[in-house]
């Protein structure tokens, strides 16, 4: 990506914006822009909880290279460079403001897909389902922990390959034990969308084709 500067974090014009729904990190949106014929992502970090009140967007730390954006893009780039399906980092920002920061994230977008959570409004066939237990194996078989492992932070295109995004707080872990939990995570998020649904059955007799995928997987 030529000519990196500051003012990419302030694009002229934005082509899109989108809310982001996180359990942990409350909301927000991403906004939509395109540069050198790039079609990029710009996501500002926020608070969730009720801290949100208080802190907003302001984070404690001194120095950019522990901040929370330069953290996910490294992490980002390392699991891009694996071949694991999750979106390009370009470029993170750290804004100090006494013992406090402000951070960005640019990543380029991932084109023609959906949430999870959109897709779910009507059944899916078992072979994405296995596909996504798949996908969520290799990323496992990596060591990868995903902090909001949840059905708005997969995205799938129309070849059902899945991508996961959001890094935020995620991490390589060493062990096993995580892994399950993270998993469950998952499921929790989707009971909670189908909730009430007609569709509530399906959702569960998909997670079971999703298991299907992630022993096969591994």
């Amino acid at each position: 990506m030529p000519e990196l500067t500051a003012d990419l974090f302030q694009p002229r014009s934005f082509v899109g914006v989108a809310e982001v729904h996180g359990q942990e990190m409350g909301r927000g949106e991403v906004r939509f822009f395109t540069h050198a014929d790039q079609n990029l992502v710009l996501r500002h970090y926020r608070r969730g909880g009720f801290v949100r009140h208080f802190l907003a967007d302001r984070y404690l730390g001194l120095q950019a290279s522990a901040s929370r954006s330069f953290r996910e893009w490294f992490l980002l780039a390392d699991l891009y460079r694996q071949g694991l399906p999750v979106p390009r980092p370009v470029a993170a920002a750290f804004y100090p403001g006494g013992i406090f920061y402000r951070a960005d994230l640019i990543t380029c977008q991932l084109e023609n897909v959906q949430p999870l959570s959109t897709l779910l409004q009507s059944p899916l066939p078992d072979s994405t389902w296995r596909a996504l237990g798949g996908t969520l194996q290799q990323f496992h078989a990596a060591q990868v922990f995903h902090a909001d492992l949840n059905a708005h932070n997969i995205l799938l295109d129309r070849h059902q390959q899945a991508y996961l995004i959001d890094f935020d707080r995620g991490s390589i872990r060493k062990g096993q034990n995580w892994k399950q939990e993270n998993l469950r995570r998952l499921h929790r998020s989707l009971l909670k969308l189908s909730a009430s649904s007609p569709i509530a059955e399906d959702v569960e007799a998909g997670w079971q084709q999703l298991l299907t995928g992630y022993r096969q997987t591994d």
